[in-house]
């Protein structure tokens, strides 16, 4: 599975982060606190350290690239713990080879490469793993603030995942 990822993402590598989503990166904190601040408000720390010669389109791509690739193997160790957990049942093994291309093409198109989506279903896997491990329930708290300060819609879209799952296990 993450073999065919990187597969795709090197055939697909020349596409740019569209424009619609690159501008997320020119809010930042500034003037105070906002709305989608968070990510801009990295990007001018990569600048203060590197100078403002990194303030340009191209710090956005690689950035974005970064995530994705911290996205796939979040979604690898998903799949391998989903495995595990199935005692290596075939049927969990279809279900992640059904599911995950899902999860891997959908930011890989030219229309949602770069959204800050895939860095809030990140955070939400982490603290929802947090949740069923036991471990670190401070990250319960800690990610949703996180999440907020990328997109002010994580509440609605990707909170849920979180307080669902002690209901599930």
């Amino acid at each position: 599975m993450l073999l065919i990822a990187v597969l795709t993402y090197i055939l697909k590598a020349q596409q740019m982060v569209d424009g619609m989503k690159s501008t997320g990166f020119a809010i930042n904190y500034r003037r105070g606190i906002v709305a989608r601040g968070l990510p801009g408000w990295i990007l001018d720390m990569i600048c203060k350290i590197g100078g403002p010669q990194l303030y340009c389109y191209k710090t956005v791509l690689i950035i974005s690239t970064v995530g994705y690739i911290l996205y796939l193997f979040v979604i690898w160790q998903l799949a391998v713990r989903f495995i595990r957990a199935a005692d290596g049942s075939g049927y969990a093994k279809a279900a992640v080879m059904f599911i995950a291309p899902l999860f891997i093409e959908m930011f890989i198109t030219p229309e949602n490469y770069g959204r800050t989506d895939m860095y809030l279903l990140m955070i939400s896997v982490a603290a929802g793993y947090s949740v069923i491990k036991d471990r670190g329930m401070i990250l319960c708290v800690i990610c949703p603030v996180i999440g907020i300060l990328i997109h002010e819609g994580y509440v609605f879209d990707y909170y849920l995942i979180i307080l669902t799952i002690p209901h599930m296990t």
